[in-house]
């Protein structure tokens, strides 16, 4: 039988497919080389909008200044101009139960690179959670939700990212409630065997000195046995 394809408007032959009751299958609309046309297109445009919502997210998940440096973000990251070894290093970072850990002194790159590798980490499908300052970050997130009664519920939902980075860890002191929240997520996470990242101007000791003796020593140990260190002092 013949029908007129919709796109090109040649005649073409197809085959009824017959259905219960006497009925046919409707007639296709696009010969066999529109058809195919059509379904590339239609799989590009679901690729454009798949990259266009990761593209969006990712803009939720990283502030300005530590996105890729383009012409309407001069002041971003140029990766040319950060030290090569470090970012190598950082990059080169494997998926797997052991986190990150960078520390060295203020303007040493660490945020930079590691913002590189969560960018990374999301373009390969990875569902991220990014504190970005966990004092002003995480801890103002926790005190919102806390205070809508939501506290146990955002905590859990963290929990199930695949990574979390928590950058400038210990810069500032936490409050007790604060404190347990932080504590007792990174806890969960490396029980879960997921990688936790962190950028700190600290070692274990000023981690320690800013937080209570019974989570400090605690929370220290366990970063230091699930996540590996690059020191940026070097």
């Amino acid at each position: 039988r013949a029908t007129t394809c919709i796109e090109c408007e040649h005649k073409f032959e197809y085959e009824p497919v017959p259905l219960l009751g006497g009925r046919e299958f409707p007639a296709p609309l696009r010969c066999v080389g529109c058809s195919r046309d059509a379904e590339e297109r239609a799989i590009r445009e679901c690729e454009r909008r798949i990259e266009v919502a990761r593209e969006s997210q990712w803009r939720a998940l990283c502030p300005p200044l530590y996105r890729r440096m383009s012409p309407e973000n001069p002041l971003g990251t140029d990766p040319k101009r950060l030290p090569p070894e470090l970012l190598e290093r950082v990059l080169a970072w494997k998926p797997g139960p052991r986190g990150l850990i960078l520390r060295g002194p203020t303007r040493a790159c660490k945020t930079r690179c590691m913002f590189l590798l969560m960018e990374k980490l999301h373009r390969e499908g990875m569902r991220l959670a990014v504190f970005h300052g966990v004092e002003r970050g995480f801890a103002h997130h926790y005190v919102i939700e806390s205070g809508l009664f939501h506290g146990e519920q955002w905590l859990a939902q963290v929990a199930k990212k695949d990574a979390v980075l928590f950058d400038d860890l210990g810069k500032w002191k936490l409050t007790d409630g604060n404190e347990a929240a932080l504590s007792l997520l990174i806890e969960e996470l490396v029980s879960s065997l997921k990688p936790v990242f962190i950028t700190t101007n600290s070692g274990g000791k000023g981690l320690k000195d800013r937080m209570t003796l019974d989570r400090g020593d605690p929370l220290v140990e366990r970063l230091r046995e699930f996540c590996d260190m690059i020191d940026c002092r070097k």
